[in-house]
């Protein structure tokens, strides 16, 4: 279509809405461009990383808001823990996955708490529970953040398990120690 505009314009008769719209064409395929171009895409990563969160918190808001869906905000704060961090598409599929354990996992640790607290009726053991569990999960959370480091039994990645560390040297190339 582009081609049969410019073509167009360089002919002699030359009708007045081709004239209007050829650069509005031209600048619309200027600022697509970097959607297509790999180089552009990386050099400009932060910018569409932003516009991905951005629109995805936006169809987050509408469809809660939309659907009157009590509690809707959660939604978006999924939204947000998902996909905020991620740059690449390839992340966020095993970041919902975690995510999704992890709340079932929580979910377990609450309601063991609650029938702890029920039974025992004493505060002070519950909020050092509680305490403990947050300090293991803060713990494993510095780092790779990959789940199959706290919980080895849900370790559904194929790659396998090593019993060494790696650590980065003064240089920053990674050393095995």
């Amino acid at each position: 279509m582009l081609r049969i505009v410019r073509r167009a314009l360089y002919t002699t008769s030359v009708p007045a809405p081709l004239k209007v719209i050829a650069p509005m064409l031209e600048a619309l395929r200027n600022t697509t461009s970097a959607l297509f171009d790999p180089d552009r895409r990386f050099r400009q990563a932060r910018i569409f990383h932003a516009t991905r969160v951005a629109l995805a918190l936006l169809v987050s808001i509408a469809l809660t808001t939309g659907i009157n869906v009590p509690h809707g905000e959660w939604a978006s704060i999924t939204v947000l823990v998902v996909i905020g961090g991620l740059q690449h598409h390839g992340n966020i599929r095993r970041r919902a996955a975690e995510r999704g354990v992890g709340t079932l996992i929580g979910a377990f640790v609450g309601l063991f708490l609650i029938l702890q607290e029920s039974y025992f009726r004493i505060p002070l053991l519950t909020y050092l529970l509680i305490a403990v569990a947050c300090g293991y999960a803060a713990y494993h959370a510095v780092g790779k953040g990959d789940i199959s480091r706290c919980w080895p039994a849900l370790r559904w990645s194929s790659r396998p398990a090593t019993a060494t560390r790696t650590s980065m040297t003064r240089s920053g190339a990674p050393s095995m120690s």
